[in-house]
């Protein structure tokens, strides 16, 4: 397996790269990190991901106290994005738990993650958007992913069940589901065919009630187990994303 350029190196945030950009700049707390921090000096190669769709790697040129310049010296569209476009509706957990889902799920390649509200959730301390998305970046930069996933606002089960038929694949995570999840995508994916989008579907701590489970096997949900051990609902969030993005054409 060829070694990736970038593989040791530093990786930043820079959402101002465009793909025929020569140079760009970084800012606020990414100077911070790469000259303080990683205390890098100008002729330095570092890891630069625009979080929507472009990894570079970049020679430090100039280095200030609010900002740093660099030169881009080569370009890698699309870098560890899967081929399946997934997205994760899970319902609300206490927040340190879905804090460390949703890190975790933008490692493994999840592009899209939706907290839900259903009849069990958690909902007393709510959703702290703005730090998910603070640790969707830093788990990119991580990864060297070269798309930052969205972390969407909370809406109903209800809403997002709609999305479905715009997938190719809809799957929910059900303690009662007689079929596994190859069995359960025989019967949803194109024969031969890759699938190029799906949906996974989580309950909270308690599951899905049984009217909800209803909903989604209605809108086009397939039930699945993933086995006999009783998960934690982050737990089974992941578990779910890794299988359904190492999933081959069938």
């Amino acid at each position: 397996m060829p070694q990736v350029p970038f593989e040791n190196l530093d990786f930043y945030f820079a959402p101002g790269l465009e793909d025929a950009s020569d140079r760009v700049e970084l800012t606020g707390e990414e100077v911070r990190h790469l000259a303080r921090a990683a205390r890098h000096r100008v002729g330095d190669v570092v890891g630069l991901t625009n979080g929507h769709g472009l990894v570079v790697t970049a020679k430090v040129e100039a280095i200030s106290r609010d900002r740093v310049v660099l030169a881009v010296v080569e370009r890698f569209p699309r870098h560890g994005e899967p081929t399946l476009k997934l997205t994760l509706g899970v319902g609300m957990i206490s927040p340190n738990r879905l804090e460390w889902l949703v890190e975790k799920a933008v490692e493994v390649g999840v592009v899209r993650i939706v907290p839900l509200a259903t009849e069990r959730s958690e909902r007393r301390r709510g959703v702290r958007l703005e730090r998910l998305e603070r640790i969707a970046v830093a788990a990119t930069k991580q990864c060297q992913r070269a798309v930052v996933p969205e972390i969407a606002a909370p809406v109903r089960l209800s809403e997002f069940a709609t999305g479905a038929s715009d997938n190719d694949v809809a799957v929910l995570a059900d303690p009662l589901g007689s079929r596994d999840l190859g069995h359960a995508l025989q019967g949803q994916a194109t024969p031969g065919a890759f699938p190029q989008s799906a949906l996974a579907l989580v309950g909270p701590e308690g599951g899905f009630s049984p009217a909800e489970v209803d909903l989604a096997v209605s809108s086009g949900f397939v039930p699945v187990s993933l086995g006999s051990r009783r998960l934690r609902t982050e737990t089974a969030a992941l578990h779910l994303s890794i299988l359904l993005l190492n999933i081959r054409a069938r």
